[in-house]
């Protein structure tokens, strides 16, 4: 039998007449008892990137008998990796750095509470962004394309990491004319990623200069950074005029970083 109220349930009589605050007519109660459940709630919460026993739901509940069992697994999404997973606030420090990890514990003898972060894979492709790379699954990216561009050189030119590229990349004239040099590169590339950053490179232009090719470095000319938008998407080419000849720089390489 139930010990208070809340463990009961008022029928109505056959008049559908309640009587509350006076005397009962015709009106019994009924012992709805407890409901069956198991002894204890394990509780699983999550982070954006990544599922829970294959489910986006976030929190999972699930109820185990004392002595009883529970597994639950949880996946991160392309290009991310379990940052931490928490149970009952200790770290389940295996799991660090997983793609994928399988949660369990036998013989639960109390209430569990699990929490799971997934942040983005420190892969080794360089300044590669994760919103680029997204668009081909890892196992793509890892096995590469014909071509000798690696994949964070594609990502500087928002080229293909998947497709042979085929590309070239130089300072094709430098001229100098009424007391000003004009210095003109020019980069084709033909595996354009059209749907990323419309086209543009995703790295900066920049012009490097030397006076002498045997025992002087070349430098980065100050203000030469030009950006992806300005260089443009298709038959890129840019046209660098300096006013006066430059004597600090007579020879000239061109960098996109």
């Amino acid at each position: 039998a139930g010990s208070n109220y809340t463990d009961f349930v008022w029928l109505c009589p056959n008049t559908g007449n309640y009587t509350p605050g006076g005397f009962n007519v015709d009106q019994t109660l009924a012992d709805i008892g407890l409901p069956d459940f198991g002894d204890f709630w394990i509780i699983s919460t999550m982070g954006d990137h990544g599922l829970q026993n294959y489910s986006a739901a976030s929190p999972l509940a699930f109820q185990v008998e004392a002595g009883g069992s529970i597994q639950i697994v949880y996946t991160a999404d392309a290009w991310y990796r379990i940052s931490a997973l928490l149970t009952n606030t200790m770290a389940v420090l295996e799991a660090e750095g997983e793609s994928n990890y399988i949660w369990t514990v036998n013989n639960v003898q109390g209430n569990i509470s699990n929490h799971v972060v997934f942040t983005e894979w420190q892969h080794p492709y360089s300044n590669a962004t994760t919103a680029w790379l997204s668009q081909w699954s890892e196992a793509q990216v890892a096995n590469g394309d014909g071509d000798t561009l690696s994949p964070g050189d594609e990502f500087l030119l928002n080229t293909d990491p998947t497709a042979t590229t085929a590309h070239s990349f130089a300072v094709t004239s430098i001229v100098a004319s009424n007391n000003q040099v004009a210095v003109a590169v020019k980069l084709t590339r033909d595996t354009v990623v059209t749907g990323f950053n419309d086209g543009d490179i995703n790295g900066t232009l920049y012009l490097y200069g030397t006076s002498n090719l045997l025992n002087t470095a070349f430098t980065e000319i100050a203000g030469t950074a030009v950006n992806g938008m300005d260089f443009g998407n298709d038959g890129n080419e840019h046209t660098y005029v300096f006013p006066g000849a430059p004597a600090a720089a007579t020879f000239y390489r061109a960098v996109i970083k």
